[in-house]
């Protein structure tokens, strides 16, 4: 039973964009975090941290496209205090809405499929 739990689990996820888009996150933080070397000059740390902001406005629209969700009223680059009356509350509880959390909908998927037999998908 777990050889088959675990075949349909690697084909769900090799298949299943909103996982992979998971796994993709999850590096850029991994390489982030093993970073050491940070540039003194401004116009160096300027063009990273535009890039930055790039890459995490890319991350926010492939993530609303993915859960079809409507794309992103503000551009990421405001600066937008979490108590600004501007920020809407529904865009700082996204991400602790179980609905959009993949691993957590594989999980269970994984506990259904061991209470009641794997299925094909």
């Amino acid at each position: 039973m777990i050889s088959e739990l675990s075949e349909s689990h690697a084909l769900r996820v090799k298949n299943d964009r909103k996982i992979q888009h998971v796994f993709q996150l999850e590096e850029q933080a991994l390489a982030a975090k093993e970073k050491t070397k940070l540039s003194l000059l401004e116009k160096t740390r300027r063009k990273e941290y535009e890039t930055n902001k790039q890459k995490q406005t890319e991350s926010e629209s492939k993530f609303r496209t993915l859960y079809d969700l409507p794309p992103l009223e503000k551009n990421l680059d405001q600066e937008i205090s979490k108590t600004d009356p501007r920020l809407d509350e529904d865009e700082t509880n996204l991400y602790d809405d179980p609905t959009f959390d993949a691993i957590l909908l594989e999980a269970a998927q994984i506990l259904s499929e061991m209470n009641y037999g794997v299925e094909a998908n």
